[in-house]
């Protein structure tokens, strides 16, 4: 991927007609599709590594030396953009004014651990809610900024392994967003989009 002729010079991606922010070759992608783009790739990949590494087990055990597998350690998945006002939150973090950048950032890192394990069907619908959070016109600041705090702590949980997880932080965390996102007509929609994804991620029923 590599970078494009100036913002106002810059056309629409050649997917979704967002603006673009850089090239594939020459086909213009804007920076949530080019982060699918990379994720596919990375899917391709570490499957293609763990099948490798499953061959090269099986044929060190077959020759009696198991000790002699040498696995190919995976690559960790391309981090999942942010966007606020069609950019990438952690590179024009300024622009942002009163939003508490590093909960968003706290957010994506997040995300990232969620993208390498089972649990990557949230990864998107999450990040739909925290970009519906920023770019909401009907919410002030500290409002955005509590819902943004609470949606970096319940990621966090969602993240851990079922047994490091915290039971009763998790429900005060969900019902907190939950009434949080239903005061926001905009952020609502993206709320229920991910809730019952989430219900069944930490077993809420």
């Amino acid at each position: 991927m590599t970078d494009g002729p100036p913002l106002t010079e810059r056309p629409a991606c050649g997917n979704c007609g967002k603006p673009a922010f850089s090239y594939m070759n020459d086909f213009p992608v804007c920076i949530d599709c080019g982060y699918k783009v990379q994720h596919a790739h990375w899917m391709e990949m570490s499957h293609n590594i763990a099948m490798l590494n499953h061959a090269d087990r099986e044929l060190a055990i077959a020759c009696g030396m198991p000790q002699l597998a040498n696995p190919i350690e995976i690559p960790r998945a391309p981090m999942p953009p942010i966007t606020y006002n069609n950019q990438s939150v952690t590179v024009t973090g300024g622009t942002v004014g009163v939003i508490n950048t590093g909960n968003v950032e706290q957010i994506r890192v997040n995300l990232q651990s969620l993208s390498e394990t089972a649990a990557v069907d949230l990864v998107e619908p999450l990040k739909l809610l925290t970009e519906a959070i920023l770019e909401a016109q009907d919410a002030d600041a500290d409002l955005k900024n509590e819902l943004l705090e609470q949606v970096a702590a319940l990621t966090e949980q969602a993240k851990e392994k079922p047994e490091a997880r915290k039971g009763g932080t998790i429900k005060a965390l969900f019902s907190a967003v939950k009434t949080g996102a239903s005061t926001i007509g905009s952020v609502a929609s993206a709320w229920t989009s991910v809730e019952t994804l989430l219900r069944t991620h930490f077993g809420l029923g």
